[in-house]
């Protein structure tokens, strides 16, 4: 990882415009748990790229793990505005709903990201949190 950071930084300062270069090393920084590194990496490609869903999900994530929730759901809101199928970004969401105590709404936004990824290499784990979700509400 430390390699694939240097290799990112280099490349931000040869091009400082870069989007996925952002992207990439504050994807990097989140997977260190460096969160607070990642987030202005991901505001600066949300203002480079606003139209991107992306750029909206990825700085969502890092406010989410930052406990951001409000600002969280606000770039994931975003993310769905420009791609209502964006899948990642209805996940998210959900987490951040979940976390937020908004159970049902949490539930509802998982069930439209199974629809969306009918196939998800995590459907057995989102199903079961679906679950755990569904008892807490009773």
């Amino acid at each position: 990882l430390e390699a694939a950071e240097q290799a990112y930084r280099k490349a931000g300062t040869l091009k400082p415009e870069a989007i996925e270069v952002k992207r990439n090393l504050g994807r990097l920084l989140l997977r260190a748990k460096r969160v607070q590194e990642a987030v202005p990496l991901f505001e600066e490609a949300a203002r480079l790229a606003p139209e991107l869903p992306q750029s909206h999900n990825d700085l969502g994530e890092a406010y989410r793990q930052s406990d951001r929730g409000a600002e969280a759901l606000a770039e994931f809101e975003k993310a769905l505005e420009l791609d209502a199928n964006y899948a990642k970004a209805r996940y998210n969401l959900a987490l951040t709903l979940a976390g937020s105590g908004k159970v049902q709404e949490a539930i509802a936004e998982l069930e439209r990201y199974l629809k969306l990824e009918p196939r998800p290499p995590d459907s057995q784990e989102v199903k079961k949190f679906i679950e755990q979700l569904s008892a807490k509400k009773q």
